[in-house]
């Protein structure tokens, strides 16, 4: 046998959790996407600076023979 539990509430009730949710998984969804761009973000950031530092040593090697 099986048993269903309905609960009725009034068609507002409905309609501003169904809106509460749906807000909630929004800003969710904005969270990550945002958090997902500061990783990229900083790994690029990361990536620049040893570039860099990399360039900059071999530059300064360049300037040390044209000394």
């Amino acid at each position: 046998m099986n048993s269903q539990v309905r609960q009725n509430y009034h068609c507002d009730c409905t309609a501003a959790i169904h809106q509460t949710v749906n807000l909630e998984m929004f800003a969710s969804e904005q969270f990550n996407a945002q958090l997902l761009a500061f990783i990229h973000f900083t790994l690029v950031a990361k990536l620049t600076q040893a570039v860099n530092v990399s360039l900059g040593g071999q530059l300064g090697l360049i300037n040390d023979r044209i000394c």
